[in-house]
């Protein structure tokens, strides 16, 4: 995907996996679907990174701190190309088809932590878990998305 970006095609791909397109059709179905698996590949590979720091906190603060830095550092990271050559922002992987499934992602991050937090007692017992993994994962995409505001 890094060397054709997005708008890849499946013939590419199958020539540089040494596969038929037949094979590789059969594997992904279309086009949005391969470039979906590779988006959530990597949006696992980064969410594995956060959790190596976030876990290293014992409260739901210090974990939700820790996310911010680890999103916030990695917010201009190359990411894949366009179709048009130009690499893709971190904002144009957010907006993309897959962007729910990414949220999915992060709210399952979220949920045990938050669990964890509620036993722990920093939560109270009647907030409602899904509601608070979803405004922390709320708020850390709206590092990505929302661009840098230069505010002294």
């Amino acid at each position: 995907m890094d060397r054709y970006g997005l708008a890849v095609a499946m013939g590419d791909v199958a020539h540089e996996a040494g596969l038929s397109r037949g094979s590789v059709y059969r594997h992904f179905g279309d086009r949005d679907a391969l470039v979906q698996a590779v988006l959530a590949r990597a949006g696992d590979r980064f969410l594995r990174a956060v959790a190596a720091e976030v876990d290293r906190r014992r409260t739901l603060a210090g974990q939700f701190a820790a996310a911010i830095t680890v999103v916030v550092a990695r917010a201009g990271s190359p990411a894949p190309t366009r179709g048009d050559g130009r690499r893709a922002t971190p904002r144009d992987l957010v907006a993309s088809p897959g962007s729910v499934a990414m949220a999915e992602r992060w709210l399952a991050f979220w949920a045990p932590r938050v669990e964890a937090a509620r036993a722990r007692g920093e939560l109270r017992a009647d907030v409602d878990g899904r509601a608070a993994a979803e405004l922390l994962t709320r708020v850390l995409l709206s590092f990505v998305v929302v661009p840098v505001l230069d505010v002294d």
